[in-house]
């Protein structure tokens, strides 16, 4: 559902924007609310106002059953004509504002994202400092400011709607969709112990494959923390057949998107292509696992950039309040660890050690690697055994790791050059195979939840300054990490 806006330097911009906010923008908004939580039409609703150089749109978007999409429409011109006759309330034009200031405050956090708002700022408002003069703009914005810009905007004589319903099928093409839907992931493990997941699915020309291996950082030294980071980064930048820049050109001009990953648990390799260019895709795997050569001059690039990431993060308020808890909660488990390590840890790995991490974890036996979308399995399980049947396998000793919780409170206090403050509270969990780890899932949830966690609504209204709070529960092999924050001025 769509309104005519306004282009982003007229004057009612700051008004309008307001107005998607306090409509359809959060948990706590009315449109959310009244239509997704009251009357339960949709699965999810919004509200922004876009507003380009030239004439912008207000628009509403909503994901829905196609028989309640009438009675949608009428529930969102219901809120619409009440803000246009009643206005809004005082504390949900207050809401908006400090939501405005909170977003311009995470959108400048590091110097990268300083220079790319001003860039942005200069190419289309002719003005670098145009967010920093936009958040003064909103918090100028009135109660009677609302309630014009609702009459003079949101006109139904003005409305655009359009309805994308399911294309209707046919009995037959409606079993043949179920069979496809319902058909299990083929699973098949070879001698030497590689794990293969195959799926098809016609719905488009698409190829999605997955190798996954047991590693990450819990399985590296805390002195080389950062190495997993930095392996998957290399792994793509050349092999004993291609430099990185001839990867880069084979798998660019077929449109393939091919990226090396880790994180706490695994690392691994992610392809996409389309489906004519399979053949090609697994030549290039093959060539990655069989004879990646990890160029130390690549190595040696992407070790700055770590550091140069690193650095940033020792910037940013949320990752280095995290990191502090982390370290003061887990004295000896991987979790107080970072992804990328520290300057000091990065500086440390060698070539050396990347080739004997890589050898000893990316083993048959070690990994899984997984092709779905649209294939043909039985030829993908027959390729598979070609290319990879061969490789022998070792075995892999994964470590296993315990920790006791603390016995009593720990605290930790540190100083940023900000004009925010964070406190952050952390506790050991579940494991993901504890089935505890269930309702902590929903615990965090409750109590963490941005908009309407218990924490979000209890300590906005006694305290009011704090602009964002919230909490997460993040579970690993052999115990899990909660936590929940407040970030005020």
């Amino acid at each position: 559902m769509t309104f005519k806006s306004t282009e982003l330097l007229h004057p009612d911009l700051y008004a309008l924007d307001v107005l998607a906010k306090i409509l359809g923008q959060g948990e706590s908004s009315r449109l959310y609310l009244s239509v997704y939580k009251s009357q339960g039409l949709v699965y999810s609703i919004s509200a922004f106002n876009y507003t380009p150089i030239d004439q912008g749109v207000f628009w509403i978007n909503s994901l829905l059953e196609e028989e309640n999409a009438d009675a949608v429409i009428q529930a969102v011109l219901k809120e619409m004509k009440d803000i246009k006759t009643k206005g809004v309330r005082p504390e949900e034009l207050a809401k908006a504002k400090q939501q405005a200031e909170s977003e311009y405050v995470f959108d400048h956090k590091t110097a990268a994202s300083v220079a790319y708002s001003q860039a942005i700022d200069e190419a289309f408002a002719g003005d670098p400092e145009f967010s920093k003069g936009y958040v003064e703009g909103i918090q100028g914005v009135s109660l009677e400011d609302i309630k014009r810009v609702a009459n003079k905007y949101l006109v139904e004589a003005g409305l655009t709607t359009v309805v994308l319903k399911p294309e209707e099928r046919t009995p037959e093409s409606e079993t043949a969709t179920t069979t496809a839907i319902r058909e299990d992931i083929q699973k098949h493990v070879l001698d030497n112990g590689l794990t293969i997941l195959l799926k098809e699915d016609r719905t488009f020309p698409v190829v999605d494959i997955q190798l996954v291996a047991n590693g990450g950082v819990r399985e590296e030294p805390s002195e080389l923390n950062g190495l997993f980071h930095l392996l998957s980064s290399t792994w793509t930048k050349g092999t004993n057949n291609d430099s990185a820049r001839e990867i880069a050109e084979k798998t660019e001009s077929l449109g393939m998107s091919l990226n090396g990953f880790s994180g706490k648990n695994s690392f691994g390799l992610s392809m996409e292509c389309l489906s004519d260019q399979l053949t090609t895709a697994f030549s290039i795997l093959k060539d990655l696992v069989t004879s990646s050569d990890f160029p130390q001059e690549e190595i040696d690039k992407v070790k700055e950039q770590m550091k140069a990431s690193i650095r940033e993060r020792e910037e940013d308020i949320f990752a280095q309040t995290a990191y502090t808890l982390k370290q003061t909660l887990f004295l000896s488990h991987p979790f107080r660890l970072e992804d990328e390590g520290t300057v000091e840890s990065v500086e440390r790995i060698t070539r050396k050690d990347i080739t004997v991490f890589y050898e000893r974890f990316a083993v048959p036996g070690n990994m899984v690697l997984s092709v779905f979308g649209d294939i043909d399995a039985q030829e993908v399980l027959d390729r598979i055994k070609k290319d990879f049947g061969s490789l022998k396998t070792k075995e892999v000793s994964l470590q296993s790791y315990q920790e006791t919780p603390p016995d009593k409170p720990r605290e930790k206090t540190m100083t940023m050059d900000k004009e925010q403050a964070m406190v952050m509270f952390g506790f050991q969990g579940a494991s993901f195979h504890d089935k505890d780890a269930y309702g902590l899932d929903v615990l965090a949830a409750i109590l963490g939840s941005s908009f309407n966690g218990r924490i979000f609504t209890n300590i906005r209204e006694q305290l009011g300054d704090a602009y964002t709070l919230g909490g997460n529960f993040l579970p690993g092999p052999d115990i899990g990490f909660i936590y929940f924050y407040v970030l005020e001025m």
